[in-house]
């Protein structure tokens, strides 16, 4: 009875995975501007602002080494998105009656 069950519940698992494959492979209807390029400063708001976590090593010497600059990290504040571009490999999904019509 297990094994009946087990082989039930794997043919199923097999079948919704053909099914998602299907859905993976299809282009979506829009894509990103592989030409958009984020600005340096956006509404204001920097890029990339200096981390106030980061402190200067022990061994860092002002006078040997210079200033010490704390690394950069992304501004949590810089709110640009990419602009979406339609996407020229994208079909749109034909209807049941195209579908089914050459089986009719």
């Amino acid at each position: 009875m297990r094994r009946l069950l087990i082989l039930a519940l794997a043919a199923c698992a097999a079948a919704h995975e053909s099914c998602c494959e299907k859905a993976t492979k299809a282009e979506p209807e829009f894509i990103i501007d592989p030409d958009d390029a984020p600005p340096d400063v956006y509404e204001g708001e920097p890029r990339y602002v200096a981390d106030p976590a980061d402190t200067a090593p022990a061994a860092w010497d002002e006078d040997e080494d210079g200033p010490y600059e704390r690394r950069l990290i992304e501004n949590p504040r810089y709110a640009w998105a990419p602009r979406e571009i339609e996407n020229p490999r994208y079909r749109p999904p034909a209807s049941l009656g195209e579908r089914y019509a050459d089986e009719v």
